[in-house]
Formats: C-alpha cells, sequence, structure tokens
C-alpha cells in the first residue's frame, strides 16, 4: 500500500496510481493534517503525511478531486482505519509517515451516500426545502436545506467551505419562531453545496 511497493499486503484489489492533496483528521484527537494520497482501491488508500498514526487508529480523509467521484472538482470525506504504518527514509518523501487505509464501510455504501448527501445510517435523513442561516469567520449566509438528521445536513448553495471548517447553523424546526443554533464541521463540499457533520446531536 506504499508508492514503493503498490501491493505489499497481496490485496485482491489492485491499487491505482493517484495523487491528489488530502486532509487527514485523527479522530482521538481532532487534529488535521495535510497530507498527499498517492494510490488507491475500491476499499482503501495509501498516502502520506507528517501526523502519527498507529494500525487500528481511525481517521477522517478528506480528498480533494476525489477519484471516487465523477466530478473532477469533488471533495469528499471517508471513515477509514489504519491498516499499515511505515517510517518513511529521509530522502523518499516530504513527509514522516506513509500510512495504508481501509474505509470503515463499503466503496459502494459510501457512494450511495454521498449521492444522497448522506454521511451515516445510523439517524435517519429527513428531506427539506427550508431556508437556514448561518455564519463562519463573522460573515452571515443562506442556503436550502437539502436533507437533516440528529447528526448533520447538507446545504445546497454557492458558498464553499473548506474540509473541517467550522460553522454556527441557526437550524429551523416547525415553530418559525424558534431556531437551534448547532456548531458543525464540514465534511464534504460539491458544485450543488456541502455536508456538516455536528458536533452534537440536534
Amino acid at each position: 500500500m506504499c508508492k514503493l511497493n503498490s501491493n505489499p499486503e497481496g490485496r485482491n484489489n489492485a491499487r491505482l496510481e493517484y495523487e491528489s492533496p488530502v486532509k487527514c483528521k485523527d479522530l482521538k484527537t481532532g487534529r488535521t493534517y495535510d497530507a498527499i494520497m498517492y494510490n488507491y482501491c475500491n476499499n482503501g488508500l495509501y498516502f502520506e503525511t507528517d501526523l502519527m498514526l498507529h494500525p487500528g487508529d481511525e481517521i477522517d480523509l478528506g480528498i480533494i478531486n476525489s477519484p471516487y467521484s465523477s466530478n473532477s472538482a469533488a471533495y469528499e470525506c471517508y471513515c477509514a482505519k489504519v491498516i499499515r504504518c511505515d517510517k518513511l527514509p529521509d530522502d523518499a518523501s516530504r513527509f514522516f509517515y506513509g500510512y495504508g487505509v481501509k474505509f470503515m464501510r463499503t466503496f459502494d455504501e459510501q457512494r450511495k451516500d454521498f449521492i444522497n448527501g448522506i454521511f451515516t445510517r445510523k439517524h435517519q435523513r429527513r428531506k427539506s426545502s427550508k431556508f437556514i442561516n448561518y455564519t463562519s469567520n463573522n460573515r452571515f449566509y443562506t442556503g436550502l436545506i437539502k436533507d437533516i438528521s440528529k447528526t448533520g445536513i447538507f446545504i445546497e448553495t454557492e458558498d464553499s467551505f473548506p474540509f473541517g471548517q467550522i460553522l454556527m447553523l441557526a437550524i429551523p424546526f416547525a415553530n418559525k419562531n424558534k431556531n437551534t443554533i448547532v456548531n458543525g464541521e464540514v465534511v464534504r463540499t460539491i458544485q450543488e453545496g456541502f455536508g456538516v457533520r455536528f458536533k452534537s446531536l440536534v
């Protein structure tokens, strides 16, 4: 799963060479690092970064220009588990570590979720067409809710935010005079809008 050996684990799924920037977030610490992906297959990928991880660690990967999407500008987020770790030689990479990871859910399951703007099946998503106000860096924005659950929301808008951006959202409910204020983290952006994972259950 490293670029020096494209299949050291003898995987059945062939790895395809593909270089793209990646954002890697350690779910234990919440720290996010820049990374570079070098190859991928249906159930995982290989990337290099300065973040120290260990086998079994769970991470979020935000892939810029995702090869898993037909849209070359797609930015997608995948949950993955570290399978292989390598300390890289000083002259082999600009990063310290190389990692092979396996997606925690199958590629087909995640693709279905991305198509529908869904990030978890633990909580059912409800379709919506309500407007929502949200803020970032003291600027105010308005978008259209496409679907929402206790854990996340997809907002249709022309606004664009990077992976990991924290937003404050005023979520409207049946009582038009009352909104629920919640912080969320951008975990996916596409041309039609972006997906947010709530910091706490709504």
